[in-house]
């Protein structure tokens, strides 16, 4: 399991930073993610975009080509490793796990089927709001890489 005692960028705790995302939504991780990834995207946030888009490819070549599109040189090797914090597992970990907790996914009680035969089925929010996260977290925290990046975007 990830360590929820770790300490992100911004440094609060991941535990902290999933407290803050179970109250305010996913978009938490990706806004957070965005901000401090400006600085190396020429502060444009369709830079940023792309930026992300790229990580999931996990692939240095990648985002030196995107260097030296967006910044006019390439990243070095302390710029590198911090866009990989930024974008680290323990953020995607956290991504997937509200996405699925909050009903978007597949993955334990996940989404609610609506049509089944024409038979809508009752909403589970109830037991949603008796199961702790940190399930979910656990179960993230068991996938492969290429597993997580399906999940979470």
């Amino acid at each position: 399991m990830i360590n929820m005692n770790g300490v992100w960028v911004d440094g609060r705790t991941y535990r902290e930073i999933l407290n803050d995302v179970l109250q305010n939504g996913v978009d938490v991780v990706t806004d957070l993610q965005a901000q401090y990834l400006l600085p190396y995207a020429n502060d444009s946030k369709e830079e940023v975009n792309y930026l992300q888009q790229q990580y999931s490819i996990n692939d240095d070549d990648d985002l030196q080509d995107f260097a030296e599109l967006a910044l006019g040189r390439y990243y070095t090797d302390d710029e590198l490793n911090d866009i990989y914090y930024i974008r680290n597992r323990e953020m995607d970990v956290i991504y997937a796990t509200i996405r699925t907790y909050k009903g978007a996914g597949l993955y334990l009680p996940g989404d609610t089927i609506t049509d089944t035969s024409k038979t809508s089925l009752p909403s589970y929010e109830f037991i949603r709001d008796m199961i702790d996260p940190i399930f979910y977290v656990m179960q993230f925290s068991s996938f492969d890489q290429d597993k997580l990046i399906k999940i979470k975007y």
